[in-house]
């Protein structure tokens, strides 16, 4: 899977897919929980950890029910969905719809 999440990507998500920890591999390939929160201190990998999930899901196509189109990547800031925006392309994955939560909630919680 390794190679998989390397094949195309900068020498910085090369350094990153190498050094996956084996409890962060455990949760990027669990498949037995349908949700997942990653939480962590800051530098923790939380990020790398969730988009590696995000691209080993999207791989297997959990039987073809999963696709980038079922995808909702809910963010804190603009900043952090541009960063998100160039990592996984470099896992091979296009497309994954990216949110702000204030633009989220404004869109499904504000009554019109």
């Amino acid at each position: 899977m390794q190679d998989v999440l390397s094949r195309n990507a900068s020498p910085k998500m090369k350094n990153i897919v190498e050094t996956i920890q084996r409890e962060q591999d455990m949760i990027i390939r669990d498949t037995d929980n349908e949700l997942l929160i990653v939480q962590g201190a800051a530098g923790s990998r939380k990020t790398s950890v969730a988009l590696h999930r995000i691209a080993f899901l999207l791989y297997h196509g959990l039987n073809s029910k999963l696709s980038s189109q079922n995808i909702l990547i809910v963010l804190s800031n603009t900043i952090f969905i541009q960063y998100i925006s160039k990592v996984l392309p470099e896992l091979g994955e296009e497309n994954v719809n990216q949110i702000t939560f204030s633009k989220y909630a404004a869109d499904v919680l504000i009554v019109q």
